[in-house]
């Protein structure tokens, strides 16, 4: 039990992973502070194995919609209904309690298409680490674009496991004299087939109730369907690979007093 670092997966970077009696965390430092591996043991399953939306060859040959170069049984090959909206791709792993700072009028749909404008500096970037018992302190001093300017903004996340528990503190402390007003988002990425899921008045249930996740204070909670378009000998599947979830708050830091 407890934490410990580690180079799983042999990059050059130290992860972090803790495993309990009932959850396992794996946490990467060095891609946004990161949760990528979140297994719950009693079911045996990784809940965030999930694939990002990348771009396949395939893909920009039916975006642009030409049969030059295709063989015959290519040219047979229809998209399905509404595979049009997943020509769109992640610029960012699709891992957990990763931080957002969104312009305030962003939108579900915005943020499903990938039409916004990342405000913040941390999704893709390092944070720094401590162990501290049972506790994980992530944490970076970066920045926010404010009207043209970059203002200066640390996001502290501490992570406690508990019994049958998994606690995400966040501290967000404007570094600026200047007031910062933005919408903050933690997403997160799980494997849930539909009928694994839904969203309550408190939170979402996971894995058919089994697993809670909530939030205080209480948040929107946007999400969507992670889906991907695979190509097969039979032509072009829609593939469900999980739900994205973003639960986001509307927030006013005011700027340090002079």
């Amino acid at each position: 039990s407890g934490w410990q670092e580690l180079d799983l997966d042999l990059d050059g970077q130290a992860e972090v992973m803790s495993q309990g009696e009932i959850f396992g965390l794996l946490f990467k430092p060095s891609s946004g502070g990161g949760l990528i591996e979140l297994d719950y043991y009693p079911l045996l399953r990784n809940l965030t194995d999930v694939l990002s939306r990348r771009k396949e060859s395939y893909h920009a040959r039916k975006a642009a919609g030409a049969n030059e170069g295709k063989s015959i049984h290519e040219i047979a090959k229809e998209l399905p209904s509404g595979a049009e909206r997943l020509f769109r791709y992640d610029w960012h792993r699709r891992a957990s309690c990763l931080d957002h700072f969104l312009h305030p009028a962003t939108t579900p749909e915005n943020f499903q298409n990938i039409d916004y404008r990342e405000q913040g500096d941390f999704v893709n970037k390092p944070y720094e680490f401590k162990i501290n018992g049972m506790s994980l302190s992530l944490f970076r001093d970066g920045q926010v674009w404010m009207d043209g300017e970059r203002v200066p903004l640390s996001v502290q996340k501490v992570v406690i496991p508990r019994d049958g528990e998994i606690l995400v503190r966040y501290t967000i402390q404007n570094g600026s004299d200047q007031t910062i007003d933005a919408r903050f988002g933690s997403e997160w990425n799980f494997y849930q087939v539909p009928e694994e899921w839904e969203l309550g008045a408190t939170g979402v249930r996971l894995v058919k109730g089994t697993v809670i996740l909530e939030a205080q204070p209480r948040p929107e909670f946007w999400n969507f369907p992670l889906q991907t378009l695979s190509q097969s000998e039979k032509g072009y599947d829609i593939i469900h690979q999980g739900i994205c979830l973003l639960p986001n708050w509307k927030i006013t830091l005011p700027g340090r007093a002079i």
